[in-house]
């Protein structure tokens, strides 16, 4: 994959609040530009569960797309780092979109996340 089109290295701490809807509420929503249109644009971070995490989902996702291939967090793997992706194909003249956090579960379920990248090209760890 090429350069980012968006990074964000630093690390965050997500919180659920008390009026979370169900499914699931977008924290964190950014607004990208500069994407091309007709191409897979994938956006990733590593995910951090604590060893109390009660949610029901963590994913990282790109606000009203058709998603190409994602990976939510694994509620199994708590308290260490894991990469997550959402991947989608660019409409033929869309430039923009926005990426967020899906977090679902009860109120003042938290995690973490560092190392936002949207990027044009393949998924995570597949060459």
């Amino acid at each position: 994959s090429g350069p980012p089109v968006f990074s964000a290295p630093e690390e965050a701490r997500h919180v659920l609040p008390a009026a979370a809807p169900a499914p699931g509420t977008l924290l964190g929503a950014h607004p990208i530009a500069g994407l091309r249109p007709n191409r897979l644009h994938v956006v990733s971070a590593e995910i951090r569960l604590p060893e109390d995490f009660s949610g029901t989902r963590a994913a990282v996702t790109i606000a009203d797309a058709a998603l190409h291939a994602r990976r939510d967090a694994d509620p199994a793997r708590r308290g260490t780092w894991q990469t997550v992706y959402a991947a989608t194909r660019t409409r033929k003249r869309q430039s923009e979109a926005t990426i967020g956090l899906m977090l679902a579960g009860p109120a003042g379920t938290t995690v973490e996340t560092r190392g936002w990248r949207v990027a044009e090209g393949c998924l995570p760890g597949v060459a």
